[in-house]
């Protein structure tokens, strides 16, 4: 594949590429590279509020997301509407975890609680700290830190009470929190190794892998994840007026942020991001991410993917993102991701979502 690829320099920002925004908090200058989340985890989040009869095609519109779209299998949101369904619900419901266990988390008690933790020294102490803090708030997982071997350490989440919903999703949600949490705290993603829930792998396809930027594993012994163990020495360097931000801010900015800049993956795909219509090839990415072609290959296939297929989900990302938030034509989003026929777009968009590009940019507006 022949490109005029010029890879960005290390230590200077590249030029912002679509589906990436800069957003400010706080003291920070993040830019956020948007994802796209699958319509299986908008099914999750929806159900405590449909075991209580709410309207959700209304909860639906009001986060910009349009309610068709869950009848597509296939179908993704933008990282920014799944936000803002998190924000819809808690507010609806009065529960920061979504109407999903037996007694509600009152709004504000996540942020509240990392409020709590920047006197901590470093990331076990606010970990251990934290995690105490939410046994006696959450009322459907008992969530620990404990050691492991070889490098590695522990966050368990007992459970207080059978699962209500199946699929679980407040496993996942309790784990997303604590992660985000903790990453903000010490400004460093958590290095999550391997996520572990206790219970068969779902039916409807799911990316939280991607979410958490590590392997799943289903069907476990235990509920919780693991992660390395030297992290836990980075010190907590965030500060009051660090905090006030952080409070504003949520939920969106633990949904956008925090991914790992450093893994390979990501900066596999941050490559990819940056030319879309004029993508590089295997060899230049190794250039790029100064390794071997076959090194780049060996960890496309640990994640189960090869380069086309992480071509393919970079679009994908892109295309769902400038549909749903930019006002520019479905022909110029196919030239802008190299496409050289709108057709040929169509076709990829509705292989992709099931779901036609112009059908989907429809439903968006319908919401």
């Amino acid at each position: 594949m022949a490109s005029s690829f010029c890879p960005p320099a290390r230590g200077r920002a590249s030029p912002i590429a679509p589906g990436a925004s800069t957003t400010a908090s706080g003291e920070d200058n993040v830019r956020v590279q948007r994802h796209t989340v699958g319509i299986a985890h908008v099914h999750s989040i929806l159900q405590g509020a449909r075991a209580r009869g709410l309207d959700i095609p209304a909860i639906l519109r009001r986060a910009g997301i349009a309610p068709a779209l869950l009848t597509s299998p296939h179908a993704r949101v933008a990282a920014m509407q799944f936000a803002a369904l998190n924000r819809t619900l808690r507010r609806v419901l009065r529960d920061e975890l979504w109407g999903l266990c037996e007694r509600p988390l009152p709004p504000g008690t996540f942020a509240a609680l990392a409020g709590s933790l920047l006197s901590c020294r470093d990331a076990r102490e606010a970990l251990q700290e934290g995690l105490h803090r939410a046994r006696l708030v959450l009322s459907d997982v008992a969530p620990r830190l404990l050691p492991d071997a070889d490098g590695q350490a522990r966050i368990v989440l007992g459970r207080s009470r059978p699962r209500r919903y199946d699929p679980d999703f407040v496993g996942a949600g309790v784990m997303f929190y604590i992660v985000r949490v903790a990453s903000w705290l010490v400004d460093a993603p958590m290095p999550v190794r391997a996520i572990h829930f206790d219970y068969a792998a779902p039916a409807r396809v799911r990316d939280t892998d991607r979410l958490f930027n590590a392997p799943v594993h289903y069907a476990q012994p235990w509920l919780g994840l693991t992660l390395s163990e030297d992290w836990l020495d980075r010190p907590v360097v965030r500060t009051q007026d660090d905090w006030r931000a952080f409070r504003q801010g949520m939920p969106s900015n633990l949904v956008l942020r925090y991914r790992n800049p450093d893994s390979l993956a990501e900066r596999i795909r941050h490559l990819l991001r940056a030319a879309p219509a004029q993508p590089p090839s295997l060899s230049e990415l190794a250039i790029a991410l100064e390794v071997s072609p076959a090194t780049v290959r060996r960890h496309l296939l640990r994640q189960g993917s090869g380069y086309r297929q992480v071509l393919d989900s970079v679009r994908r990302d892109l295309a769902i993102d400038m549909l749903a938030r930019r006002q520019i034509d479905i022909a110029q989003t196919a030239a802008a991701l190299g496409f050289s026929e709108t057709s040929t777009f169509q076709r990829a968009f509705k292989r992709w979502t099931g779901v036609p590009a112009g059908e989907y940019r429809r439903r968006r507006r319908d919401a």
